[in-house]
């Protein structure tokens, strides 16, 4: 969903839409962008929000039932959609499948 498709009530504030915050952005040592320390991405939330760095940021270790039973029912999800079976397994047997006069040797060598 864009910025235009939302609330106009709402504020938004996107730091990644303005070129020389991104040029500033990215001349920071790639060390202090990444993980685990994320020192720059820190330094940006005590800056613009501090009280954001007071909640979690990653899930519990260990989870709750409730959270274990949805984790499992996603992963069984995923698991069905990703192994469907194909019909026909490349292409070529897809054309010969939808066009079976293709496979009438006869008829082409005559």
């Amino acid at each position: 969903m864009g910025q235009a498709e939302r609330d106009i009530a709402q504020e938004i504030f996107v730091p990644y839409n303005c070129r020389s915050f991104l040029i500033n952005a990215l001349s920071t040592p790639l060390s202090d962008r990444r993980a685990p320390r994320l020192l720059f991405h820190e330094g940006l939330m005590r800056r613009l929000w501090p009280e954001v760095l007071d909640e979690e940021r990653n899930p519990p270790a260990d989870p709750t039932p409730i959270t274990a039973a949805v984790n499992f029912l996603w992963s069984v999800r995923r698991k069905a959609i990703s192994e469907r079976v194909p019909t026909y397994s490349t292409p070529v047997d897809r054309a010969f499948q939808r066009h079976p006069w293709l496979t009438d040797v006869e008829r082409i060598l005559a």
